[in-house]
């Protein structure tokens, strides 16, 4: 969705305030049509109402901005929310909640209001982020503890990358991270 925006103007990635705002450009000028593409079961999310504006709530990604035709194949896109990143070559994505939840949460709750079951391989997805790269690759990468218990997404940014004096910034639900 991003790539087709970007394809149609003038190699531009969408961009806002938040990252809310970036998926509620990407609804409004129909690169998609289900507002819940932008949901992951995570704690203080919740699924989009059709037809109504995104609010934060109901998107689980964070966005770089800004991104355009040329810039560095090696920056993530969209990622999950809910991790800080250095934008600096080999640079990491920290989680800010401790300890970080799986990528796939269900409570009892959910199981009775009709959320899917886990994908049978559960175990690979132990905490970590799923990501889209420019390059269009996309990965899920597991949190690594250190030995102090501190977790990091080592290399989040790839150690090739340069920035080449661009500003870049982290979009999520809420706004700009700083």
């Amino acid at each position: 969705m991003m790539f087709a925006y970007a394809n149609d103007n003038d190699g531009n990635y969408p961009d806002g305030k938040s990252s809310t705002e970036v998926f509620q450009k990407l609804l409004d000028g129909q690169y998609c049509s289900d507002p819940n593409i932008s949901y992951i079961s995570l704690p203080g999310k919740t699924k989009a109402i059709p037809g109504q504006k995104l609010k934060p709530e109901n998107v689980s990604w964070d966005v770089t901005s800004p991104l355009n035709q040329n810039s560095p194949n090696e920056l993530p896109v969209v990622f999950m929310t809910g991790y800080k990143v250095k934008y600096v070559s080999g640079g990491a994505a920290i989680p800010l909640v401790k300890p970080y939840p799986p990528f796939w949460t269900r409570t009892w709750l959910g199981w009775w209001q009709g959320e899917p079951n886990p994908p049978r391989n559960f175990e690979a997805l132990d905490p970590g982020i799923a990501v889209c790269y420019k390059s269009n690759s996309a990965k899920y990468i597991k949190l690594e503890t250190a030995p102090n218990g501190e977790g990091a997404i080592p290399n989040f940014i790839s150690p090739e990358f340069k920035p080449d004096g661009m500003p870049y910034r982290q979009l999520t639900p809420d706004g700009v991270l700083p």
